[in-house]
C-alpha cells in the first residue's frame, strides 16, 4: 500500500468510527480509539518500509 492509500483508509476508518458512534459517544471516548489507529497504521507502515 501506498502511503495515499493508508491515509485515505485511515480518513474512511476514522469516519465510519464516528459515524456509527456518534449517538452513543462522547468526544473524550474517541480519542483513545484515534489514537490506536494512529499507532496501528504507523505500525503497518514502518513495518510495510522494513519488510
Amino acid at each position: 500500500m501506498s502511503l495515499e492509500q493508508v491515509n485515505e483508509l485511515y480518513y474512511h476508518t476514522i469516519v465510519l468510527i464516528i459515524l456509527r458512534n456518534s449517538t452513543s459517544i462522547t468526544g473524550m471516548e474517541i480519542v483513545p480509539v484515534l489514537v490506536s489507529i494512529t499507532i496501528f497504521i504507523l505500525y503497518q507502515i514502518l513495518h510495510n518500509e522494513i519488510v
